[in-house]
């Protein structure tokens, strides 16, 4: 048993009710009950688990890209692809980094990313590196991801590139109404 202080009463508790009062907002301190309210406390909305994991997600959407990593692996399957890291920003200036898979299997969305990044004499070739994309930007269409086994948080991803028309300017995928 120790000493908790709680939302400004002092109880005494189990290591376990600790535990829970720590990840329902509350704080475990060593003060005084008198102590309860300083003025150098921290003032702070305590939020769920599920609130805190919604607020890290962006909502579906389109936004700019930009390449900052890319690596050639073979996939769990055995085919060849390239893991970029992705920096997405807002018309905010907020950004976040997102991880896509480029293969070549799923064709639609590899070529449009090739598109976006300027690379259609690559595409055209058939030959790509990647270092040909670090750097890369553009625009993508961002999707939310459920974990249909509940196991894992949701999450951000890529549902598609933007492709570029020549004018420079990006234009939506042919399969956008789908999404």
């Amino acid at each position: 048993m120790t000493a908790l202080v709680l939302r400004g009463r002092n109880v005494s508790a189990t290591r376990a009710e600790e535990d829970g009062a720590a990840e329902a907002g509350g704080a475990i301190t060593g003060r005084a009950e008198g102590n309860a309210n300083r003025k150098d406390d921290m003032d702070f909305k305590p939020r769920s688990e599920t609130e805190i994991l919604e607020s890290m997600l962006w909502p579906r959407g389109d936004y700019a890209f930009e390449i900052i990593a890319a690596k050639e692996k073979t996939s769990s399957k055995g085919k060849q692809m390239i893991e970029v890291h992705l920096r997405i920003t807002d018309g905010k200036g907020r950004s976040r980094a997102v991880r896509d898979y480029l293969l070549p299997e799923m064709a639609l969305k590899f070529k449009h990313a090739l598109d976006a990044c300027g690379l259609v004499r690559e595409y055209r070739t058939g030959r790509l590196r990647d270092t040909d994309l670090i750097g890369k930007s553009g625009r993508l269409r961002l999707r939310i991801e459920k974990d249909r086994t509940k196991q894992y948080p949701d999450k951000n991803v890529v549902a598609d590139y933007m492709r570029s028309h020549g004018n420079g300017g990006p234009q939506g995928s042919a399969d956008e109404k789908r999404l």
